[in-house]
């Protein structure tokens, strides 16, 4: 059985579920060039069967039914929102094309976080009694662990057990073994808290309640790496425009999140300049290749886009393996983990060469996957993080347990008080 991420994610679940209740369901990506909305629609029955642990079910009951987009205001390079109005104004429209084409309205979304994710780790290891492990070992072992303090300038969104083990033995679900020694890892994620503020206020200003928030690189990863690519290991590299979010993933965790500040701008003010056009004549050139453009124009685009590319790549590459603790398992010579290229830039031209060529053949192009769509459009890699909304807050999980086991615990410490942070925010 696996033991996945958590009490966060539990009751984010009920509070979407009972959201959905009463109708459609947003799922908001701030990106740093466009801003891009789904409409969920669920069906209450599926969601209820999501406390079974069956996530075909909870899956095949959502469906993307409204999609909409529109050119970002208000955002940093970094995808982190700075000005709630003018991230307001983009949202808005974005908003209404989505509510257009789905012919209904929401009230209700999630947000889709910008900006570096950071992973704060901890552990701990507890003796062992005579018998087996059980539930309230497990919750023992967990209220141990010790994360750093969130440093004020950082909002914890996620918290989940990345690993047990049983006298270093590494296990999924160590109840039932007997051993002498219990040990239990957490991650506790959080983003940039004036970013997500100034997010949540610019989704209410169009008349939309946040009730949770996930970290963009971590979302589209979701919507677009399969079950054995979350589970087996796998990186997900979101192409927006002011820059690169990478996430890498095992065991249908993430397990480490990098961004390289460049993306798809830099290239097209890179065209721009060279062709001496205006920006969305350059966005569209770097994405059509020149297609019926004269041959000096498409020679030029080769000449340009490439060497950027290949530098956003190279650069990435160097963050990633930065100490070493990705290079073994998802660098180039690591035996071909794969990697999903995803995000509205990674259409530009050239893009996926450009990748394989510093990661390897194992990158592929990656669109999202689930939920279903029966909105046009809506799986363009430029929905990637949006999507992947839904099936953060969605999945169904198999440790529910583990809350109702924490909460008996006191005083509130270590993983517990970790968790605790979606009551007292959301």
């Amino acid at each position: 059985m696996s033991l996945a991420p958590i009490l966060a994610q539990k009751h984010l679940r009920e509070r979407l579920a009972s959201a959905m209740r009463g109708g459609p369901f947003g799922a908001l990506d701030m990106g740093a060039s466009r801003a891009a909305v789904l409409i969920v629609q669920a069906d209450p029955a599926a969601l209820a069967r999501s406390g079974e642990g069956r996530e075909a079910d909870l899956y095949s009951g959502l469906r993307v039914i409204g999609a909409g987009s529109a050119r970002s205001l208000g955002v940093g390079a970094d995808g982190a929102v700075f000005d709630a109005e003018g991230a307001a104004e983009a949202l808005s429209r974005a908003i209404s094309e989505a509510e257009a084409s789905a012919g209904a309205r929401i009230r209700q979304g999630l947000l889709s976080v910008g900006g570096l994710a950071r992973l704060a780790p901890a552990a701990a290891t507890l003796r062992l009694g005579r018998g087996p492990v059980g539930d309230r070992d497990l919750a023992r072992a967990l209220e141990a662990c010790r994360p750093e303090p969130t440093p004020r300038t950082r909002e914890p969104i996620d918290a989940y057990p990345v690993g047990f083990a049983v006298d270093g033995v590494a296990v999924k679900d160590p109840r039932g073994r007997t051993g002498r020694r219990l040990s239990a890892e957490i991650r506790v994620v959080s983003v940039d808290r004036a970013a997500l503020g100034a997010l949540a206020q610019a989704a209410r200003l169009c008349g939309v309640e946040p009730v949770g928030a996930a970290a963009s690189g971590y979302a589209s990863g979701l919507s677009c790496l399969s079950d054995d690519e979350l589970d087996l290991g796998a990186l997900c590299f979101d192409m927006g425009g002011g820059s690169i979010q990478a996430a890498a993933f095992r065991g249908g965790r993430l397990l480490h999140a990098e961004v390289e500040p460049m993306g798809g701008s830099h290239v097209t003010y890179d065209v721009a300049a060279a062709l001496g056009v205006g920006f969305q004549e350059a966005e569209r050139l770097k994405k059509t290749g020149g297609e019926g453009a004269a041959p000096m124009v498409r020679s030029t685009l080769e000449r340009v886009i490439r060497p950027r590319l290949d530098e956003m790549f190279e650069l990435l590459q160097i963050r990633l393996n930065a100490g070493g603790r990705l290079a073994a398992e998802f660098g180039k010579d690591s035996g071909g983990r794969p990697i999903a290229l995803t995000g509205g830039a990674s259409q530009t031209m050239g893009a996926l060469e450009a990748a394989r060529a510093v990661f390897g053949p194992r990158v592929r192009l990656g669109r999202p996957i689930r939920p279903a769509s029966a909105a046009e459009g809506a799986s363009a890699p430029e929905y990637a993080a949006a999507a992947g909304l839904a099936a953060h807050a969605l999945r169904a999980r198999e440790d529910a347990w583990i809350g109702p086991l924490l909460d008996s615990l006191a005083p509130r410490t270590g993983a517990a008080a970790a968790f605790d942070w979606w009551r007292r925010n959301w």
